[in-house]
Parts: structure tokens; sequence; C-alpha cells
């Protein structure tokens, strides 16, 4: 969703959990001051941790429970806020959703490419994935 769908109504505003910037992933109650609705706003906590693709595979297929586990486990300090410059380009970042039942996730940029400031502004092409506790 856009921040013109966002501010569509309270629903559209509710319905994102994860805000990406060109070189950041927030909580979208982190972009409050832009959104008409902004006490609909979701908040997500995150943890960069070391976990192997082999282990997200794993968690994805057949324990996704781990999600959860490695989550509450970690000792780093939860953030709203993950900055995904080119020294942090392929950490991991464990997510907490903060819904009536919390979900669980992982979020890593996999390739960055082509950025670039250009005249017409500021261009940013890569791949992000995102994987969601079932």
């Amino acid at each position: 969703h856009s921040i013109n769908d966002m501010n569509l109504s309270a629903r559209y505003t509710s319905a994102p959990d994860i805000a990406l910037n060109c070189f950041e992933f927030m909580s979208i109650d982190q972009i409050g001051d832009k959104l008409d609705y902004p006490e609909y706003a979701t908040t997500t906590w995150f943890k960069t941790v070391d976990i192997r693709p082999a282990m997200i595979e794993h968690m994805t297929t057949t324990a996704p429970q781990l999600f959860q586990s490695k989550y509450k486990s970690s000792p780093e300090l939860a953030s709203k806020l993950v900055s995904n410059y080119e020294e942090a380009m392929y950490d991991t970042h464990l997510f907490k959703i903060e819904h009536a039942t919390p979900r669980y996730g992982l979020i890593r940029m996999l390739d960055r490419s082509n950025a670039a400031n250009y005249t017409s502004g500021f261009k940013y092409y890569g791949k992000i994935e995102i994987v969601v506790q079932k």
C-alpha cells in the first residue's frame, strides 16, 4: 500500500505491517505523521539475527513456531526501524507484528542493484525476501 492508499480509510491504514523505504524497513506507526488515521497504524518490532539460509528454509517449510521462539530468545534489543545500508545489506531481521495475536516473520535484503541519484530523483532496485509465520 502507498501512503495515499493508507489514507483512504482506517481499514487501509491498519492493513500494512512494514514500510519499505529505500534503505530502511520500519514499523508503520513510525510514519504516523504522514497518515490520516495514525491510531490504526500497526506496530512492528525488528531484531537482527544470524540465521543461515538452511534454517530459514526449515522454519518456513517445517517448523514455523521457530519464528516466534527465535525472536523471543534473541538477546538483541527490538527496534521499530532497521537501516539496511551497505554494511548491513545481507542481515536477516526477525520481526514481531503487534496484532491481537502477534505474528512473526523475517525480512532480509537479497540483492541491491542500480542505486543511483538521478536528476529526476533517487532510483533504487533490489530484491527483498519477507517470510511470515503461518
